[in-house]
């Protein structure tokens, strides 16, 4: 992967975590957009599987559209199902999903309540 894509992605990740970018559920399944004002880009997973449902690999891909809405094509990495190795595009895509999904901020909310409650344990 060439560095200045694998510098977008890492950036993306890190502003996605910190908050200050907010992804959007797309019309596909288990794909999320971010629009910019110079490009809009968009997450995906694809699941493969094999014989009888048995899942195999998963893939992730990042496209950008860029101003003309042109489709960029910046990368797609496969990991195998059997494998304990994370690629930047996959921790891209968690963080893309928990910012559409708000589970960390959620779960924090839901922690301070229980924890202001005065309940037995």
């Amino acid at each position: 992967m060439e560095t200045r894509y694998a510098d977008l992605i890492k950036k993306l990740t890190k502003l996605t975590i910190d908050g200050n970018v907010e992804w959007e559920k797309s019309s596909t399944e288990w794909q999320y957009r971010l629009e910019l004002k110079s490009a809009t880009f968009v997450i995906d997973k694809m699941q493969t599987q094999i014989v009888e449902g048995i899942l195999y690999n998963t893939s992730y891909e990042l496209i950008m559209y860029n101003n003309r809405n042109i489709e960029i094509s910046i990368a797609k990495e496969t990991i195998a199902t059997n494998s304990n190795e994370n690629s930047i595009l996959y921790e891209l895509y968690c963080a893309a999903e928990n910012s559409y999904l708000k589970e960390t901020e959620t779960i924090k909310k839901v922690m301070d309540e229980l924890n202001e409650l005065d309940l037995p344990i």
